[in-house]
């Protein structure tokens, strides 16, 4: 029987120190049978110089103009690559050599024709991939209610059947939000999360890394009160919620679609802030998270 094929998607800016590295661990995977395509957002630094070097057909690289993140990812999605599984991956992280064979293996055993979403744990490392620690547990058999406040895993983690694969990219949304975010949302909504709690790849904390999972603990203090009480940080997901509710809140079992218009309804009304204050279902992992959430809703900034 043909193995399967892997479609791997990297987007590249300014990666010159650590893209070399990511490059071999994606052309050491155990699963032969892959692809990676690459898209430079107008590099100024030896990214491409770099990327050029691997002399690998396996390899497809384009020279974009820079666009940003994420919408450098959907460019690629929209390259409508023949594959049958499709991974995304960060520039500066190192992926473990099974990572693709077990995440294939997984989304094996799942229906073909409904989306499904492959996610794992993962390393969190220093600048020298030194193990700090690894990411935290996370719960089973996700649901929409699960992801509407938070990102239970991370783009890097993440690969998916073809049917999601084309899912997404014919309803990416309308504002340009997170692709992590946004696919966990139809993923819960209308298929299939499938969870490795095998760590699966090295996530390297540096200086230019943008996200702000895995610092310390005084660090994501201060981040939490100066982005979720005084900042925007929780509106992203209102916004992520609304465009989501927006194209396929029609199509949502009742339950779901009542949730997601509560959430979505921004009305400054006591008995709306109360359900909301009050929803039965935890809503963020953290605990801190979630009182700081609660407070948003019973002020009505959310």
């Amino acid at each position: 029987m043909k193995t399967k094929k892997a479609i791997i998607l990297l987007s590249t800016y300014n990666g010159e120190a650590y893209i070399g590295e990511q490059l071999e661990s994606l052309l050491e995977q155990t699963h032969s049978n892959l692809e990676i395509w690459i898209r430079d957002d107008g590099s100024t630094d030896k990214t491409v110089e770099v990327i050029e070097r691997f002399q690998d057909d396996r390899i497809h690289l384009e020279r974009g103009r820079n666009i940003g993140y994420p919408e450098g990812f959907f460019r690629l999605l929209s390259g409508r690559q023949k594959g049958d599984y499709f991974f995304f991956c960060d520039q500066d992280d190192r992926w473990h050599a099974d990572k693709v064979e077990r995440a294939v293996a997984m989304l094996e055993r799942e229906e073909s024709n409904r989306p499904v979403l492959y996610a794992s744990a993962f390393d969190y490392c220093d600048e020298n991939l030194k193990i700090l620690r690894k990411s935290d547990p996370v719960k089973k058999n996700w649901k929409l209610k699960d992801v509407c406040y938070q990102c239970l895993t991370w783009g890097f983690t993440m690969a998916m059947n073809r049917c999601a694969r084309d899912f997404l990219a014919d309803n990416l949304p309308p504002g340009r939000s997170a692709k992590d975010s946004w696919l966990l949302l139809i993923c819960t909504a209308f298929g299939k999360i499938v969870y490795d709690e095998t760590s699966t790849a090295f996530y390297r904390r540096h200086g230019s890394t943008t996200s702000f999972g895995g610092s310390g603990r005084l660090a994501l203090a201060r981040y939490r009160i100066q982005h979720f009480l005084k900042g925007d940080s929780l509106e992203k997901s209102w916004r992520l919620l609304e465009d989501f509710d927006s194209l396929f809140g029609k199509k949502l079992p009742v339950p779901d679609q009542r949730m997601l218009r509560m959430f979505v309804n921004r009305e400054k009304k006591i008995l709306i802030q109360i359900k909301k204050v009050f929803y039965p279902h935890r809503l963020r992992s953290r605990p801190g998270d979630e009182i700081q959430l609660r407070l948003l809703f019973l002020l009505g900034k959310l």
